[in-house]
């Protein structure tokens, strides 16, 4: 009975150092990752650190769901330019699937969700799979402002692709920016100047019915 105890007790202080490990291997990407999501500049060789990092970190404390996550996101932001030569392909199918290991262990992750249909998206353009990762980041979280800004672009740039439900939620997405609170208006600002004159037209005519006050100046009509 001791030798069990001795055993159980040795394989859990394994388990705590080897968590421990990760979390000290995972330590030098915490100030890329803090940069990425306040939306400050990152150097490349600095992203290419905490992948690293990350990747350590994995490897010694396991499959943690956030931190494959944080991975997949690193993994997309090493992809330069919009070509996808070879190099482009595998980040993507590595992102691919550590946001897919994530989503197993916490589906309910809208940014998550989001990643996913980036990747895919990138892969094999608007297919079945997307659609169904774009429809999850949706339905998955609460309002929060990266997806919400991705998942705009993506719809507007596919509106003549799209189902009407899937129209439907991107205009709920564009009266969701302009009433969430004013940094995310900021963002939908962002989107309607690098859109098309055609996708102008949708946040426009969305926004035309708008009661929000504060989007007046985004659109002529807005609020009124």
């Amino acid at each position: 009975m001791l030798g069990t105890g001795l055993f159980v007790a040795g394989a859990l202080f394994l388990l705590a150092l080897t968590r421990l490990l990760g979390a000290v291997s995972a330590l030098p990407a915490g100030h890329a990752l803090i940069a990425i999501r306040e939306g400050r500049p990152v150097a490349d060789d600095e992203i290419a650190r905490a992948v690293a990092a990350m990747e350590q970190s994995l490897r010694w404390g396991g499959t943690r769901a956030e931190s494959l996550s944080d991975l997949a996101l690193l993994k997309l932001l090493q992809i330069d330019g919009d070509v996808i030569g070879p190099g482009e392909s595998r980040l993507l199918t590595e992102s691919l699937a550590a946001q897919r290991a994530s989503l197993a262990l916490a589906p309910a992750n809208a940014d998550g969700w989001a990643r996913l249909t980036y990747a895919h998206y990138a892969l094999s353009g608007l297919d079945r799979t997307s659609l169904g990762a774009l429809e999850m980041s949706f339905r998955s979280g609460p309002l929060e402002r990266a997806p919400m800004v991705f998942r705009l672009q993506l719809i507007l740039r596919e509106w003549d692709a799209l189902d009407p439900e899937m129209r439907a939620l991107g205009r709920v997405q564009i009266r969701q920016l302009a009433s969430h609170d004013p940094r995310a208006l900021d963002a939908l600002t962002d989107v309607y100047r690098a859109s098309s004159g055609a996708e102008q037209e949708i946040i426009c005519a969305t926004l035309a019915a708008s009661p929000e006050e504060h989007a007046q100046g985004l659109c002529p009509g807005a609020g009124q």
